[in-house]
């Protein structure tokens, strides 16, 4: 199973996040249109509320709020089974965030019929409730392509489902806040310093970008008794659909409370 750490992580996006700013800034021609002091335009749609429900993938409805953490949690200490706070000091280490963190909510949620946001959030408490910073990123055009069959259900050691659905989306917008100084100072410097920031201001931005080529499998799990009432399992790829389930792939598993 991918480590759910790596995956939907902000070092990606940011990574792109800059590198398109940067070509921008180099090409003469580009709007002059800025949104938290880069060279993106400031966007009114963007969205990491939870809302709607995808429907088709591999014959299910996906919805609500999918965490990575979930299916590991009997391993840790210091993970919320309901709401997905971590406060596991190993876990946190690894996930970083703004001087003070004392817990994290990282998780993907189902924002409309055709879109996902990644979020990420930071809190100085341990029960996830005062903020510091925020940064979510935003998918669009979930499209659902063929279903496949035959897949593998065994690999590296986990248990995948033989069929799935191939589904391509793209990188959409970005939502970043400081909610104290040093959550804009953190969230500033993961984009290089690039961004200008003022605390306790939400900033949503253009992140248009490539498109993500995957397989999809949604389990309803709701008639049974495993903690959950959907498990969503996926293997993306940024240049054409994995033709099976790799060690890459990912299990992540609903949040009941949201």
């Amino acid at each position: 199973m991918k480590k759910p750490l790596i995956y939907f992580t902000m070092i990606v996006g940011i990574i792109a996040i800059i590198g398109a700013c940067k070509n921008s800034e180099d090409d003469s021609s580009t709007t002059s249109a800025t949104c938290a002091g880069i060279s993106v335009e400031e966007v009114t749609t963007c969205t990491d509320t939870p809302s709607g429900s995808i429907t088709g993938i591999d014959n299910s409805t996906m919805s609500g709020v999918y965490d990575p953490y979930l299916a590991i949690s009997s391993q840790f200490t210091g993970l919320d089974n309901q709401t997905g706070c971590v406060t596991n000091a190993g876990l946190l280490s690894i996930l970083g965030g703004p001087t003070g963190t004392a817990s994290v909510i990282t998780n993907t949620a189902v924002t409309s019929s055709s879109s996902m946001a990644a979020r990420h959030k930071y809190y100085s408490d341990t029960s996830c409730s005062t903020e510091i910073a925020s940064i979510s990123f935003g998918y669009t055009d979930v499209t659902l392509a063929d279903n496949v069959t035959g897949l593998s259900t065994s690999v590296d050691g986990d248990t995948y489902p033989s069929t799935a659905t191939q589904v391509t989306y793209k990188k959409s917008c970005f939502i970043a806040k400081g909610s104290t100084a040093a959550g804009v100072t953190y969230i500033s410097n993961l984009f290089g310093g690039a961004l200008k920031m003022d605390v306790g201001t939400e900033y949503k931005c253009q992140n248009s970008g490539s498109t993500k080529y995957n397989l999809m499998k949604v389990w309803d799990t709701s008639a049974t008794s495993v903690g959950t009432d959907s498990i969503w399992y996926f293997d993306d790829s940024s240049t054409a659909y994995p033709t099976d389930w790799t060690e890459d792939a990912s299990t992540f598993l609903q949040l009941s409370d949201l």
